[in-house]
C-alpha cells in the first residue's frame, strides 16, 4: 500500500488529498492525560511503588506532549525523580502475580515539569485519526475492521496505543459499505467523512516467513501526505510507531 509508490499512485494520493481537505474537521476532547499507569509486583514496598510512579509520569509526559521522544531527554530522569511528589491520587487493581497502578497527577505540577523540558501540553482537543490497515500475514491478506475473527492482535495494539498516546483512533466497521467505499473514487475521503476523521493513516503489513512484519505507513491530513517504513520488527512494535510519529506530527514537531 506505502512501499515503492508509482507515479500514478502519487498521483491518486495527491488527489485524495485535495478530497480530504474538502470534508469538515473534526476534533475529539481526550480525558486522563494527566492519568498513567504501570503494572507492580506489590502494593508495600516503596521502592516497588516509586519505580510504577515514575513510569506512570513518563507515559503521562509523552501524552500530554504528543511526543515520545522526550523519554530519550536528558533532563528527563532528574525530574522523575520528583514523580512522587506530584502524585494526586493512586489506585490498585488486581491482576495475576501483580497489581495494574493507575496514577492521576496534579496538573499544575506535570505542567511545569514540561516546560521544564522546553515543551507545552499538546490540546485536550485532539485530531480524530481513521486507521485504514492492510494486513497480509502467513494464510493470507485481510483489511483490519473493527470487529472480526482476524486482527485480534493487530485491534488491540491499536487501542492500547490510543489509550497511552491520548490520541484518538478509529478503525472501520470494514463492512460491506466501507468495502464499497475503498473501491470507488474517493473512497478514502468518504470514510473520513463517515467517520467524522480528521486525518486517516494508512497502513500496509506483511508478515516475513520467519515471523517478523515489515510495514509501510502514510499519513493523511494536510499538505503533502508523510510516508515512512518500519520493518523486521513485531506488529505491535511497528503500531507503536506508527501512532508515535503520528502524535507527533498531529502535535506539530513535525
Amino acid at each position: 500500500m506505502v512501499r515503492h509508490a508509482s507515479t500514478m499512485r502519487d498521483i491518486v494520493v495527491v488527489i485524495v488529498l485535495v478530497l480530504l481537505n474538502l470534508c469538515p474537521a473534526w476534533a475529539e476532547p481526550v480525558d486522563g492525560l494527566y492519568r498513567g499507569e504501570a503494572i507492580v509486583t506489590g502494593r508495600e514496598a516503596d521502592a516497588e511503588r516509586d519505580r510504577g510512579v515514575r513510569e506512570a509520569l513518563t507515559d503521562v509526559v509523552v501524552k500530554l506532549s504528543g511526543d515520545a521522544r522526550l523519554i530519550e531527554h536528558p533532563h528527563l530522569p532528574a525530574l522523575l525523580d520528583q514523580a512522587p511528589q506530584l502524585v494526586e491520587r493512586l489506585a490498585y487493581e488486581d491482576r495475576p502475580r501483580s497489581y495494574l497502578m493507575t496514577v492521576a497527577f496534579r496538573a499544575d505540577a506535570v505542567d511545569h515539569l514540561l516546560e521544564t523540558l522546553g515543551v507545552r501540553p499538546w490540546s485536550a482537543e485532539r485530531p480524530r485519526v481513521l486507521v485504514l490497515l492492510a494486513v497480509q500475514d502467513l494464510t493470507g491478506a485481510f483489511p483490519l475492521g473493527s470487529e472480526g475473527e482476524r486482527g485480534r492482535g493487530q485491534r488491540e495494539a491499536i487501542a492500547d496505543m490510543a489509550r497511552r498516546r491520548g490520541l484518538p483512533l478509529v478503525l472501520p466497521r470494514m463492512g460491506p459499505d466501507d468495502q464499497a467505499a475503498l473501491e470507488r473514487g474517493g473512497g478514502i475521503a468518504a470514510l473520513k467523512q463517515d467517520y467524522h476523521a480528521d486525518a486517516v493513516l494508512m497502513g500496509s503489513m506483511v508478515m516475513r516467513p520467519e515471523g517478523t512484519w515489515d510495514t509501510g505507513w502514510t499519513l493523511l491530513r494536510d499538505g503533502m501526505p508523510e510516508v515512512w517504513n518500519v520493518d523486521g520488527t513485531t506488529f505491535d512494535r511497528a503500531i507503536q510507531d506508527g501512532v508515535e510519529r503520528t502524535a507527533r506530527y498531529l502535535a506539530g514537531y513535525e
